[in-house]
C-alpha cells in the first residue's frame, strides 16, 4: 500500500501483515484475516458506529480527508461506482470514509461531500479513537503544513474489504479497477 501526498506519491508503506494476492481474489490478501479490535466512530448523519456494526456485513473503508484534491476523491468515485453495480445486493455492503482530518471535517462539511458519492458513509472521531483506526487497519497519516495556516494530510491510499467476521481480509491499492473490488464482494456475499 502507498502513502500518498494526495498530490504526489510517497515511499511505500507496507502492512507486516499484508501478503500477495490469493488466486481467488484481486485484493492484496491478510494471511490470516485480521480481526478488527473494537473501534467506535460518529457517523457523519448522526448516530454510532462500532465495531459490532460490521458483523454479519461486507464492508470497504477507506481513510482520507474531504480537503484531499485528487487520491481521496478518484477513490470514493470508484467505491461509489461499485455500489452502484451491486444492484440489489448493496443492502448487504456497507462503505466508510473515515476521515483523518477530524478537525476541519465537521459532520456537516462530510455530509455536503459525500452527497457527491452514492452509498458512503462517512465516520468521525476523536483523535484516541482514530489512532486505533489507524493501528487497526495499518493506515500512516501525516500532517505537512503547507504555509499560512494549511496543510494536507499524507496518507496510506489504500481500500479495505471487511469480511462478515469483522475481520479484515483485503486490501486494495490506490487505482484498483472498481471491476476488481466488485467482484472480490461478489466472491464474498455469494459465500455469505
Amino acid at each position: 500500500m502507498l502513502l500518498w501526498a494526495c498530490a504526489s506519491p510517497a515511499p511505500p508503506a507496507t502492512p507486516h501483515a499484508m501478503t500477495h494476492a490469493m488466486p481467488t481474489f484481486n485484493g492484496a490478501a491478510f494471511e490470516p484475516p485480521v480481526d478488527v479490535q473494537p473501534l467506535t466512530f460518529t457517523r457523519a448523519e448522526g448516530g454510532a458506529f462500532t465495531t459490532a456494526d460490521m458483523r454479519g456485513r461486507t464492508s470497504l473503508f477507506f481513510f482520507g480527508y474531504t480537503h484531499c484534491p485528487d487520491v481521496c476523491p478518484f477513490t470514493l468515485a470508484d467505491l461509489s461506482q461499485v455500489h452502484r453495480r451491486l444492484g440489489g445486493e448493496a443492502e448487504r455492503v456497507d462503505m466508510y470514509f473515515v476521515t483523518l482530518d477530524p478537525a476541519r471535517d465537521t459532520p456537516e462539511r462530510m455530509q455536503t461531500y459525500l452527497s457527491n458519492f452514492a452509498g458512503i458513509t462517512g465516520l468521525i472521531g476523536s483523535d484516541a479513537e482514530l489512532t486505533d483506526a489507524e493501528a487497526a487497519f495499518k493506515v500512516v497519516a501525516e500532517r505537512r503544513d503547507t504555509g499560512q495556516g494549511d496543510y494536507m494530510v499524507d496518507h496510506t491510499a489504500a481500500t479495505y474489504l471487511v469480511n462478515a467476521k469483522a475481520q479484515i481480509q483485503l486490501a486494495y491499492p490506490y487505482g484498483t479497477p472498481p471491476d476488481e473490488i466488485l467482484e472480490d464482494v461478489q466472491r464474498l456475499l455469494a459465500a455469505n
